[in-house]
């Protein structure tokens, strides 16, 4: 029996091996963790959330040894801080902290770029997110867009939302188009970063913890 494994292990293909390996060292780094201990930031990665309305903040990740500070949890808007205005009329809004300062993000591009997105657990509603781009003032965010295209279909268990930055006037519709509508194709929606969404998955165990 033995034997028939080991031949079974040998003729595995390479990329099942580093899946393999990818998981081993995802395992042990979790178990070296402490309980209760935060994953550590990608880059851009939302490490912390408040919502205003409620006074609550949400800590979400710890920001890398590199950084001289801690993950900001203070409600002023400081250079580590994004500011989300939502599309009501009683403009409420919420902030996101990330570890690099804000001017160090690039601007995002015109008519419309994807500024937040967020990858959400279908388990337990928990959410995690990336900052891709910051919005310029004056602008417009519409969202929440959800994606359905692979790569991530391949990863079970997250949903990945998208909140665009529109500059420029307003076009006469008031909604977003669906995600698979002709205007999609059209070119509506921008691609979506896939390659860092994997990257933040991967550093901070996302599959794994969410």
């Amino acid at each position: 029996m033995r034997t028939v494994l080991l031949q079974a292990q040998q003729r595995q293909r390479p990329w099942q091996h580093k899946q393999q390996q990818q998981q081993q060292a995802a395992t042990a780094e979790r178990a070296e963790r402490p309980v209760g201990a935060l994953p550590e930031c990608a880059a851009q990665q939302v490490c912390a959330a408040l919502y205003v309305r409620v006074n609550r903040s949400q800590p979400l990740c710890a920001c890398p040894a590199a950084y001289t500070e801690p993950c900001s949890d203070s409600a002023e808007l400081d250079e580590h801080t994004i500011k989300l205005v939502s599309n009501d009329k009683q403009g409420t809004f919420n902030l996101v902290k990330v570890c690099e300062p804000v001017l160090s993000v690039r601007r995002c591009q015109e008519p419309r770029d994807w500024q937040l997105l967020a990858l959400q657990s279908t388990r337990t509603g928990r959410a995690h997110y990336l900052l891709v781009c910051r919005c310029p003032t004056g602008s417009r965010l519409l969202g929440p867009v959800r994606h359905t295209t692979p790569p991530y279909a391949n990863i079970p268990g997250i949903r990945v939302y998208g909140m665009l930055c529109a500059q420029g006037p307003p076009q006469p519709a008031a909604t977003l188009p669906p995600r698979d509508s002709r205007n999609f194709q059209t070119g509506f929606y921008p691609e979506a970063p896939w390659p860092r969404i994997l990257e933040m998955i991967k550093k901070s165990g996302l599959h794994h913890k969410l």
